[in-house]
């Protein structure tokens, strides 16, 4: 259940040793396929999912095998990221079989894995990759391919020898932006979302121990920054911006310390929802790049929070996904 407003007009951290990852990239329309009795205009280029598809194979049978010999936390956490690769290879595989384009030639197996910090470095390969292509490919892959980076920035925040929560920057250059009314609506859905969130965690500080401060700091700081960079990019676009509502109504009651933990996961979830929402309504590369950074940083902070109440699992694999 979504945050809900209460007005009446309802209207409309920290620098990891590895991995700030920026804004690039333009969208490439994707070749068009049609039925009509016969396939017309199949693209028969390799499928570039067919790699990410391994990899992720790779990741899932790497993460298996390191936590064999492994104890303890060391070896849960190998164990939760294999199951997150497993699940990506899962999804990839199936949308590869559903396009049915040509594979590319057998990829060589990447070198072996000895520790986490090997299994991390993989984590951020997938995420680089994805970052390269989702400027690419269809509205529909955009988004698969914005819920697979998020799950590997998900996986990466389970443990500091992975790599450690990644800090995600936000960057809008200065754009004179042309959308589709149906991209405007969704950047400002995620607006909202952003709104919602921010007002959540004013209610959360009000009921976590102090040691939790920096962590409810960080985490609205990358809020405020993609409901800046949304605020930018609509009236870039031309598009009236929403404000806040004074208030917002929990889908549950916030009384202690866990109800508090419960709500910050809602508002990652339904935000990293909104901006999956948005790959799936544009072909703007510079929109597409904003919201794989927030899908990004909201598997970060689905991962932390879930950590505290002792969520399983712990690493959602697909953040945004319905």
């Amino acid at each position: 259940m979504m945050l809900v407003g209460t007005a009446a007009n309802r209207g409309q951290g920290r620098l990891t040793r590895r991995s700030v990852l920026r804004l690039a990239a333009l969208a490439v329309p994707a070749v068009p396929v049609t039925l009509a009795g016969c396939v017309t205009g199949h693209d028969t280029r390799p499928d570039p999912l067919v790699p990410l598809a391994r990899h992720a194979e790779f990741d899932a049978g790497a993460g298996y095998e390191l936590a064999a010999p492994l104890t303890g936390t060391e070896s849960e956490v190998a164990t939760a990221v294999a199951e997150v690769r497993s699940r990506h290879e899962e999804v990839l595989r199936a949308e590869a079989r559903r396009a049915n384009r040509p594979e590319p030639e057998e990829l060589p197996a990447p070198d072996p894995v000895t520790d986490l910090e090997g299994l991390g470095s993989r984590l951020e390969t997938a995420i680089s990759q994805i970052r390269d292509l989702v400027g690419e490919v269809s509205r529909h892959r955009a988004a698969l391919l914005g819920t697979v980076a998020g799950g590997c920035a998900a996986a990466l925040a389970l443990h500091e020898h992975l790599g450690g929560p990644l800090t995600v920057e936000f960057t809008v250059r200065s754009l004179d932006l042309e959308l589709a009314e149906a991209s405007i609506r969704a950047l400002r859905e995620a607006l909202a979302a952003e709104h919602a969130a921010i007002w959540s965690y004013d209610l959360i500080r009000a009921f976590l121990p102090g040691e939790l401060t920096d962590m409810i700091d960080e985490t609205i700081a990358e809020h405020r920054a993609r409901r800046d960079g949304g605020r930018e990019l609509l009236r870039a676009a031309g598009a009236t911006t929403d404000p806040a509502e004074p208030a917002y109504h929990p889908p549950e009651p916030v009384t202690d310390e866990e109800s508090a933990a419960m709500l910050a996961i809602i508002a990652e979830r339904d935000t990293a929802r909104a901006w999956r929402g948005l790959l799936e309504r544009t072909d703007h590369g510079a929109l597409r790049q904003f919201a794989l950074q927030a899908l990004l940083s909201s598997g970060t902070a689905s991962t932390r929070w879930r950590s505290q109440v002792g969520a399983e699992p712990v690493a959602v694999a697909l953040p945004g996904r319905p």
